[in-house]
């Protein structure tokens, strides 16, 4: 496909959703889901729209206490913005907000993925300590929920950390325990 063509066709998917936003006006249920479209839309480009949309959708689902969604939806938005445009600064902001949704879910599963994500976060932006804290706090609510297999990714995670930061008794610690793990609950990764 062209750039050209391309840009045809993504104009035409940003008519569309801006149609039905405003057909939906009075249907909060669909018309969420049309501006979680939009935002995941708008995450892809980069767009200087995604504030107001997000805060759009924030307000609609704060208005039935949906937390658990908005928390999904800003952890979804800021993976894709992250991926399609590098803006870390709103990742962040992003991010934060949904783990304090989270936190007010009482949804621990997703708790520890946006933790998980945010040490993810810092560690690709050169920031190893902040990340294991991050981590570590998500290991811990993998374990109190018993997900093994976060738990295996998060002790690989730290190992490797730990490992770059020339704490190598250390890396081999979570890389073993993460080998036994693995091990006893019949769990094989390629």
């Amino acid at each position: 496909m062209s750039v050209s063509s391309f840009k045809i066709i993504s104009k035409k998917a940003e008519n569309i959703l801006n149609k039905l936003q405003k057909k939906l006006l009075p249907n909060n249920f669909l018309r969420t889901k049309v501006l979680y479209l939009q935002c995941l839309y708008e995450s892809y480009t980069g767009s200087s729209d995604l504030p107001m949309l997000v805060n759009q959708l924030e307000t609609a689902l704060k208005e039935s206490n949906n937390f658990e969604d908005i928390a999904q939806i800003l952890n979804i938005v800021s993976y894709s913005l992250y991926t399609f445009t590098s803006e870390t600064k709103k990742v962040i902001l992003y991010l934060k907000k949904a783990l304090s949704y989270a936190n007010k879910s009482k949804n621990l599963i997703l708790k520890a993925k946006i933790l998980t994500n945010i040490g993810i976060l810092n560690y690709e932006n050169g920031n190893p300590s902040k990340a294991l804290k991050f981590l570590t706090n998500a290991f811990e609510l993998a374990k109190l929920l018993s997900n093994r297999h976060l738990q295996l990714i998060l002790l690989n995670n730290i190992g490797i950390i730990n490992f770059e930061k020339g704490l190598l008794k250390k890396a081999l610690e979570y890389f073993s325990q993460a080998y036994s793990y693995a091990h006893e609950w019949k769990l094989v990764y390629e």
